[in-house]
């Protein structure tokens, strides 16, 4: 190794320590060293000690991931790290890292990002043999589908992942994930019936020490199904029992939603205190946009439970509203800049619509392929959101990848 190797390897390996270090602390007294290690590390060859640099960005991309932190630096260090495990040909970092592009674009409510990613990874993870990891991005699929307003394609894709996870084990929590995306499906476009069935499957499925969040979930959905199809007592339960988890866990999510299904069974049973239940929550939701659909499906079922037709109008205007909303915003967000690497640069390019419809369905079409496949066309790109706090964060055209 040449001098100069020598010192970039040794560079390397102290951001390497920095991130050791880091982890190993339960609250790091300082992120600013971690935050500037995808940068220090972006320049250097991706052959001059690979395995400190895959550590690095890793343990970065972990970091910033973890709820209440930067997503922003997570995706940088994400895509970074996808470059440079396609690079060194390493397979499995290449498919955590793509992993990890789609969760923290789902997050950040760049939907067709998130699908790009999932098709990606599905594809990594089919070529190394691995069914559980195609079954998650599958399902990871098929809610960021239902949360962008496309129903038929979400529940064609869960199913997807539910016909995959039944020959393969070690897969419990994604089957009941599968299964509770077609049940809220079912309960956004009011299919209540088939929506306790998927419900009931969820249930059946999920084992004795499953996620308590993932079970309050359940909870939720089922409290509602079961409300709009008049079983009003059993509806009381559920929603004792996410009321129960939300006093224990005290998040704002499990606090909004517990909110709305006890209120939605109050103003199911006539109460006045549940109409203004629900109002309080449905202004509080309007502040938290990722949890705004549900509570409003919620108002939709205490005004078909109790018969108020112009309150159950409302709720559903509200929801078209918010869909269509969300959709162009999306729709905005990844056409309206293309940019080489993180997605930096070019940004004066005009909205291009119609390059925004090609996209989603090539990705719709692969998703349901019987063989993943890559299209032969273009290398991957991946794209970081502008700006540095997760909550503005928008992002750039091009679907998220491994390459430049």
């Amino acid at each position: 190794m040449n001098p100069a190797d020598l010192a970039t390897a040794e560079f390397v390996e102290h951001q390497a320590s920095l991130v050791r270090t880091a982890l190993q602390r339960a609250v790091p007294e300082d992120c600013h060293p971690l935050a500037a290690v995808s940068r220090k590390l972006r320049d250097i060859p991706p052959g001059v000690h690979s395995e400190g640099q895959l550590f690095a960005l890793t343990g970065v991309c972990r970091y910033f991931q973890a709820p209440g932190r930067d997503c922003a630096q997570a995706l940088e260090a994400a895509i970074l790290l996808a470059k440079r495990a396609q690079a060194l040909g390493r397979s499995q970092e290449r498919l955590t890292a793509l992993m990890c592009i789609a969760l923290i674009h789902g997050h950040l409510d760049n939907h067709l990002e998130a699908l790009e990613a999932c098709v990606l990874a599905r594809n990594v993870a089919a070529e190394l043999g691995l069914p559980s990891a195609e079954v998650a991005m599958l399902v990871l699929a098929s809610e960021s589908l239902r949360i962008s307003a496309d129903p038929s394609q979400a529940e064609a894709v869960a199913r997807k992942a539910l016909s995959i996870a039944a020959t393969t084990c070690d897969v419990e929590e994604h089957r009941v994930l599968a299964w509770l995306t077609i049940a809220k499906l079912h309960l956004t476009v009011e299919q209540y019936p088939d929506g306790l069935a998927s419900v009931g499957q969820a249930r059946a499925a999920i084992v004795e020490d499953a996620d308590p969040g993932l079970a309050a979930l359940i909870d939720y959905v089922e409290a509602l199904l079961k409300l709009a199809t008049g079983s009003s007592d059993e509806a009381v339960a559920l929603a004792e029992r996410v009321a129960t988890y939300a006093m224990a866990t005290r998040t704002a999510e499990a606090t909004l939603l517990s909110m709305a299904v006890r209120g939605a069974v109050e103003a199911a049973r006539g109460r006045a205190v549940g109409r203004a239940r629900l109002w309080t929550t449905l202004e509080k939701a309007r502040r938290m946009p990722r949890e705004l659909p549900e509570v409003l499906a919620a108002s939709i079922v205490a005004g078909v439970a109790s018969g108020d037709t112009a309150w159950t109008e409302r709720a559903r205007a509200e929801l078209q509203s918010f869909t269509e909303a969300r959709r162009s915003a999306d729709r905005l967000k990844a056409t309206l800049v293309r940019g080489p690497l993180v997605g930096l640069g070019a940004l004066g390019k005009r909205f291009d619509a119609e390059a925004y419809e090609r996209r989603l369905q090539s990705v719709k079409d692969r998703l349901l392929s019987a063989t993943p496949s890559a299209p032969a066309s273009s290398p991957d790109t991946c794209h970081r959101p502008w700006g540095r706090k997760s909550e503005h964060a928008t992002s750039a055209q091009g679907g998220p990848s491994a390459s430049g």
